[in-house]
């Protein structure tokens, strides 16, 4: 049984660094001008659907419900980097999930106003952000010292700060509702108006 646990220790550690190094050389990439987003038509339903189905097994370890509020036509499409925007979305219900409450609830929200705009929201039930700490949200590796029922919680600190960058790569804006204590709202919107319509761009630094 020590064995077995040094074994399971030893592969978390490994992935640890294994998404370390991979998440530090997106962030290179991004700061430096070189990711290219290929544009293509996402069908939001099944994206979310994705998601949920990735997540499923870290949400039932927590004692999680994964919930899906879809108010858009779910034959519907749009034009977005589908490997960027599911990477956006899992970093975001990633965090959901590490920061919960057990037994707690996650929601995945999709909603467009006069086809004008399209919001994606990741809606947790844990712990909150203080407003004191919500302007070092998105700073890279800063883990905003949060405690939780977890001991430890693993991540790179790096997941917002990528998925920010991703997100208005893509002609889009993030932004943060939350109460502490109660929950936290991260949403995402894309202005269909443009449609994220180029067919393929690479990612500038902002001066």
């Amino acid at each position: 049984e020590r064995a077995e646990k040094n074994v399971d220790l030893i592969h978390k550690s490994g992935k640890h660094l294994l998404d370390l190094i991979n998440d530090m050389l997106d962030l290179s990439r991004i700061e430096s001008g070189s990711i290219s987003l290929s544009f293509a038509s996402v069908n939001i339903n099944e994206l979310l659907h994705e998601i949920i189905n990735l997540v499923d097994h870290m949400a039932n370890e927590r004692q999680i419900s994964l919930c899906l509020d879809n108010m858009v036509d779910k034959k519907r499409e749009w034009k977005a980097d589908h490997k960027r925007l599911r990477q956006i979305l899992w970093n975001l219900a990633s965090n959901g999930i590490k920061y919960n409450r057990t037994g707690g609830n996650l929601t995945f929200r999709a909603e467009t106003q006069d086809e004008k705009w399209l919001r994606i929201s990741v809606i947790d039930t844990g712990l909150g952000i203080p407003k004191s700490k919500m302007h070092r949200l998105f700073s890279p590796f800063d883990r905003l010292d949060m405690e939780c029922e977890q001991a430890e919680i693993v991540g790179t600190g790096l997941g917002l700060p990528m998925s920010k960058s991703l997100v208005e790569a893509m002609g889009g804006k993030i932004s943060v509702e939350s109460e502490e204590g109660k929950g936290s709202s991260f949403i995402i919107e894309f202005d269909l108006t443009a449609e994220m319509a180029y067919p393929e761009q690479t990612l500038k630094k902002s001066p």
